[in-house]
């Protein structure tokens, strides 16, 4: 077993998608968090338009929890975070915080911040239906369909393309029932840094507006 085990996972082989499936259990043991390069473009289908953001994404995972910070600096400056079922984007330009209680769709949030980074198969196959489409120049190219009703109402299907080294996400495309879609590309992955809780905090001044969009 730990030989076809090593088979499968050894680098410069071609991916199948056991392969890449033992790489990301591998990987669920491990996983305590990233940093990242991140490129993200949101497409809107009805007008046929794609608005880009970069910026540098943080994810520290400890106990079954998540926090994630994202500093944006492209095409301006805005510092998105998540943690405990809310999320908080502060928006620079405007001197505002905005506040959301995710409720309802925490689910849905959490499934495509995470997806791909410490998720071992038994999670991914419990959620999805798991299609293999190939082993692709940007990595393993796995297709997932939601089974849950609850995510179905957000995503239609997920897309991921990962590593054959390391087996984690190099990009991520969530479709959305509406056919418009989010594709999200890392770059320059660095696993398991140390992060301390501050790190992963939104940083607005005092007098930063507060407001809470969704109540």
């Amino acid at each position: 077993m730990k030989t076809l085990f090593l088979l499968l996972a050894a680098p410069g082989l071609a991916a199948t998608l056991e392969s890449t499936l033992a790489k990301m259990n591998a990987n669920s043991g491990t996983f305590a968090g990233m940093t990242a390069t991140l490129k993200r473009t949101q497409h809107t289908a009805i007008i046929n338009d794609d608005a880009r953001e970069g910026g540098r994404i943080a994810m520290k995972r400890t106990k079954g929890k998540v926090a994630v910070l994202i500093d944006f600096t492209e095409p301006e400056a805005k510092a998105f975070s998540y943690r405990d079922k809310r999320v908080e984007m502060y928006l620079p330009k405007i001197n505002t915080l905005q506040i959301y209680d995710t409720g309802k769709f925490d689910t849905a949030l959490t499934q495509g911040l995470l997806i791909g980074f410490g998720t071992s198969s038994k999670e991914l196959s419990a959620n999805y239906d798991i299609k293999w489409i190939g082993d692709e120049k940007l990595g393993a190219h796995l297709e997932l369909n939601p089974k849950l009703a609850a995510t179905k109402e957000h995503i239609k299907k997920i897309e991921m393309w990962l590593d054959g080294a390391d087996g984690y996400p190099r990009q991520v495309k969530i479709h959305q029932p509406s056919n418009d879609y989010m594709l999200i590309q890392y770059s320059d992955l660095q696993m398991n840094p140390a992060l301390t809780e501050e790190q992963l905090r939104v940083k607005a001044p005092k007098n930063a507006k507060k407001e809470y969009p969704l109540k």
